[in-house]
């Protein structure tokens, strides 16, 4: 709610009621705008008395938002909008039906991470630390279950994978 050509807004409680404070007697034109309904406009007298305005109803409206972006300027560098050549999908990120993250080398380096169970822990929702042998084995769960962890495609996890000390 708004009181036109003065700045002055306040939001409904719980109940439906709204209050504006210290207002001098005058005439006001009051803009009521809320998602799902029409915007509502109203004119207010208030002589210094009790002014009390009824009930107010509104009118529902069908509408609804396509689509949210929220754009920063600090974390401009880590959005992409392309995944790998290796994942053969030619749809963009946000198109796909599936939950597919992108953690950039760029990224973890500004979070200076060391090791793969913390760069996937940290940014890859879902994803948690199992074990604890201080990271020297990649021991990390997703929906319940044991993930195995590739590096450059190579399954470093399985006992037939190479030894790591062979990992760059």
């Amino acid at each position: 709610m708004k009181l036109s050509n003065t700045g002055v807004t306040t939001s409904t409680d719980s109940d439906g009621h709204f209050t504006f404070y210290k207002l001098a007697p005058n005439t006001y034109t009051i803009e009521i705008k809320a998602f799902g309904y029409s915007k509502h406009t109203m004119t207010a007298v208030l002589n210094g008395e009790d002014s009390r305005l009824g009930q107010i109803k509104l009118s529902n409206q069908s509408e609804s938002i396509d689509e949210v972006a929220v754009y920063g300027k600090y974390y401009q560098n880590y959005k992409f909008d392309s995944i790998s050549g290796s994942l053969r999908l030619k749809t963009p990120i946000l198109e796909l039906p599936q939950n597919i993250q992108v953690v950039s080398s760029d990224l973890m380096a500004d979070q200076q991470v060391f090791d793969i169970v913390d760069g996937i822990t940290r940014n890859i929702s879902g994803a948690t630390r199992q074990g604890h042998w201080d990271n020297q084995y990649a021991n990390i769960r997703m929906r319940g279950s044991k993930i195995p962890a590739f590096r450059n495609g190579m399954n470093i996890e399985a006992s037939w994978g190479l030894p790591r000390r062979m990992y760059p």
